[in-house]
């Protein structure tokens, strides 16, 4: 209950501080009819405004009380305080917003002849956000918000859910909600705050992970992990294809487009299911058996690329990575928010370019609009604060796309400051949370992950990673002069992608292309949906028209076959229990951060008590920019320690403060762990034998308290 209360009240006062920033003019508040498109932003924009800021707060807090020694008060006192505390805060920011809308409610009541008689003609779509919000067809905006609720459920819960006392996440997402869980978990009854990578004890933290922060607030509030989880990225999904239907209505003034492009952008363009298609012909008429049962139940992911049969372009995306349509939402945001500024290159005239070289010394390309768009900054700068450890790769995309904006923007200032505080967050809060935060020492990694790094190898690679969309995007660029910036604003990232990368891994570059792609849905329904007025003729539109359909068909194939991938592949789940007696002991009678020898586990349920397992599964960690090769050197000369004084001065000196030994630690390949040498060194205090025959030694006789050991 108190976690539904956080949500409610924290979405409520955000979107209230939205409200009161975007300051909508009286007659767009007198035409109820023609503003459903700002209540829809202003509803998004201002949840998730709050959402974010209310838990960022939250965390902070917490981290201050801990310092102040609250975990003396009682079990997990900083978390519970700052919870209340920023509940409080909420709830009385919302009864002074009510109040002061009440008052000036009664003094507006004057003018009663000036109702709705202001036409929708009026309130067209202009260079005003407020003037494009308020006359979007909102019939359209319904229907592609019923239709997002109802795919993103299934997607959520079709992948991940909780049954009979299990949590099973299909063959196709386990994987990534192995660390989701983890660091959920250790928000909510870990004492995970100053922040630590629960697969990566004691070497701080490099992953984004106040999403999971919040719903660990969640969890502890009383909601079950699956559904916070589900919860949070369900709303979010659908956030952001109704946010991305605004900004293809803002930018398109084409109606079509806000159900075209999130449906252009979610079910993706590649040759994939053509190839797949072909191959499976081929086999169905060697084995004897009909092609369409092939086709029905095939349960891997299609595409002939590098890692394609990972799911990393499709669908599965979204269910994998349960933080990313949320920041996703933001970004949608951040870039309506910012849509009054991009003065694309209109004019037709030659002086154009000269024009805009000489306009950097005008003072109105600085500051123009300054004080109408007061409120639309902040909201911005906000946002930008908040954002770099909620989701990296679209942090790293916003900042890239509004550095360009700032090129044809009219308040260059704003975007300037915005870009540099937002910056400074991030490397002032990477400094803070990782224990090595310095770069990778190579990040010119030309190529991403194509075969051929040279740059007709590139180009084959996107040409068959997208199908037909590359030509579309230039043929679109070519007609439509008014989107010409947007497709060469929206291709920043995916150019970013094939020359740099900040992580070891150069692998998760590819939510950069995502994200690219996801903006030229944008010019590319335009494009289609302006194909039939190319023709003079009644035959040639309907002729066109047509042709517009087969494009689309052609388009989505693929990214449609791979929902029936991913159902196939849901099918196959992994369970492990909520509850059990190796974990209530666990959480029962250890501290709430305490560190764990364990076997390289991933999706475990030792990590649903919110401990850290000082070896877990290491991908993850790697890939962020942990050292994880020299920790499992470490364990390997452990294992061939031959005196028990460096077996103990190794397990002491590390922090670790107990052993989980199971039978998967017993046999597996990676690491050895001399449970006979374990057995004689330290006490055996507890024994699972239906729980993998688990036993666990205690190392750190501190372990057995309530308040946190790590601090």
């Amino acid at each position: 209950m108190f976690g539904t209360v956080l949500l409610v009240c924290f979405a409520a006062a955000g979107i209230l501080f939205v409200n009161a920033r975007l300051k909508r003019p009286a007659a767009y508040r007198k035409c109820q009819m023609a503003t459903g498109g700002i209540v829809n932003f202003v509803g998004l924009a201002g949840s998730w405004l709050g959402l974010i800021f209310f838990s960022t707060l939250t965390f902070w807090l917490t981290w201050l009380l801990r310092f102040l020694d609250a975990d003396e008060l009682f079990y997990l006192g900083p978390e519970k305080i700052s919870g209340w505390m920023t509940l409080g805060l909420s709830v009385s920011y919302i009864i002074l917003q009510l109040r002061q809308k009440i008052r000036h409610r009664k003094k507006e009541k004057t003018d009663h002849n000036s109702k709705t008689t202001m036409s929708r003609s009026l309130l067209t779509t202009e260079n005003s956000l407020l003037d494009s919000l308020a006359s979007t067809p909102i019939i359209y905006v319904l229907i592609l918000a019923l239709i997002a609720a109802i795919f993103s459920y299934w997607l959520l819960q079709t992948s991940f859910h909780e049954s009979d006392g299990y949590l099973r996440a299909g063959a196709s997402v386990f994987s990534d909600l192995s660390p989701h869980t983890a660091l959920t978990s250790s928000f909510a009854q870990g004492a995970n705050i100053p922040p630590d990578y629960p697969h990566f004890a004691a070497d701080g933290i490099r992953n984004h992970f106040l999403f999971f922060q919040l719903a660990g607030m969640l969890v502890a509030g009383g909601l079950p992990i699956c559904l916070a989880l589900n919860l949070l990225t369900w709303f979010g999904m659908v956030s952001f294809l109704i946010l991305l239907g605004l900004l293809a209505w803002r930018l398109t003034g084409k109606r079509g487009t806000i159900l075209l492009a999130p449906f252009l952008a979610i079910f993706r363009s590649s040759l994939a299911f053509f190839s797949f298609l072909a191959s499976s012909i081929r086999d169905s008429l060697q084995d004897q058996i009909p092609v369409w049962e092939k086709l029905l139940s095939h349960s891997h992911f299609i595409g002939d690329t590098p890692k394609e049969d990972w799911g990393l372009w499709s669908i599965n995306v979204y269910a994998n990575q349960r933080h990313l349509p949320t920041a996703l939402a933001v970004l949608m945001i951040i870039l309506l928010l910012q849509s009054d500024n991009i003065r694309s290159i209109r004019t037709e005239s030659n002086s154009g370019f000269k024009s805009w070289l000489t306009g950097w010394l005008k003072r109105e390309n600085w500051l123009t609009g300054a004080s109408e768009q007061k409120g639309q900054q902040l909201i911005l700068v906000l946002l930008l604060i908040l954002l770099p450890y909620w989701h990296g790769s679209v942090f790293l995309s916003a900042l890239m796309l509004l550095f360009f904006l700032a090129m044809i923007a009219n308040n260059r200032l704003y975007l300037l400051l915005g870009a540099v505080i937002g910056t400074v967050s991030s490397l002032l809060q990477n400094q803070i949370f990782s224990s090595d935060p310095s770069l990778p020492s190579q990040i010119y990694k030309p190529g991403f992950i194509s075969e051929s790094k040279s740059l007709p190898g590139i180009l084959y690679y996107l040409l068959e990673l997208t199908g037909i969309l590359l030509l579309l995007i230039i043929i679109a660029f070519a007609i439509l002069k008014r989107l010409r910036f947007w497709i060469i604003l929206s291709s920043c990232p995916l150019v970013f992608a094939f020359l740099f990368s900040l992580t070891p891994d150069v692998t998760v570059n590819h939510k950069l292309i995502m994200i690219t792609i996801i903006l030229w849905s944008i010019p590319l329904s335009g494009f289609l949906l302006y194909l039939p007025a190319l023709a003079k003729q009644r035959s040639g539109k309907i002729l066109l028209a047509i042709a517009a359909w087969i494009l689309i068909f052609i388009l989505t194939i693929s990214g449609l076959y791979e929902c029936l991938v991913f159902h196939n592949l849901s099918q196959i789940k992994l369970s492990i229990p909520l509850r059990s007696e190796l974990t209530d002991w666990i959480e029962h009678n250890t501290a709430p951060d305490a560190v764990f020898l364990t076997a390289p586990a991933a999706y475990h349920q030792f990590f649903l008590t919110g401990r850290r397992a000082w070896y877990g599964h290491p991908y993850y960690a790697w890939s962020a920019g942990h050292n994880t090769e020299a920790r499992l050197h470490e364990l390997d000369q452990l294992a061939v320690l031959t005196t028990a004084a460096a077996y103990q001065d190794y397990l002491e000196q590390s922090g670790i403060d107990a052993i989980l030994i199971d039978d998967e630690a017993r046999n597996h390949p990676d690491i050895s762990i001399d449970e006979e040498l374990v057995a004689l060194l330290y006490p055996l205090s507890a024994s699972f034998p239906n729980q993998n025959n688990s036993k666990i030694y205690v190392i750190n006789p501190e372990i057995f308290r309530q308040s946190p050991l790590h601090r």
